[in-house]
């Protein structure tokens, strides 16, 4: 079960949490996506203070933190819906080039910026970073249906650059 959760949720999440989440959620083995609690049963299986985890003081605070967030969304709650989005480097130069289009003159919205890619607006951008925009196209058009489905169509596609 997924809820809807503020935008600005993940900005309250400490590094340290953010970078277990993190490594969780992108875990190229997982076939699910992971969970709250998930994310707990992996830091639980770790010794703190182990080579290459959470110092114990480190690794109580980021369980406690991971409590809190279990009481107040729910142990099934997606781990991703914690983690800050961001556009790529890639993605952010399109937005900033659709945005700056005076041709386009529409709302700067992820669903927009996706039928600007849909329908060419990018490729000669692309073509001039040097790479194939079919290609490249499809990985960006990727990238923002991801955004799409946590954010939504009508998410403001320049909240994404820098972040």
């Amino acid at each position: 079960m997924s809820l809807h959760l503020e935008s600005d949720v993940a900005v309250n999440i400490t590094p340290e949490l953010s970078a277990l989440m993190a490594h969780v959620v992108n875990d190229p083995a997982r076939e699910e996506p992971a969970t709250l609690a998930e994310v707990r049963d992996e830091l639980g299986a770790v010794e703190p203070g182990a080579p290459g985890s959470l110092r114990a003081q480190e690794h109580a605070s980021a369980m406690e933190e991971l409590d809190r967030l279990i009481a107040q969304y729910g142990g099934d709650q997606a781990a991703a819906d914690f983690l800050e989005a961001r556009a790529s480097e890639d993605l952010a130069r399109v937005i900033e080039e659709t945005v700056a289009d005076p041709a386009w003159g529409g709302e700067p919205t992820l669903g927009n910026v996706r039928h600007a890619l849909m329908v060419g607006a990018s490729a000669a951008l692309l073509e001039e970073e040097g790479y194939d925009p079919s290609e490249e196209t499809a990985v960006l058009v990727d990238e923002l249906e991801t955004l799409i489905e946590r954010f939504g169509p009508n998410a403001s596609a320049e909240e994404f650059i820098g972040r």
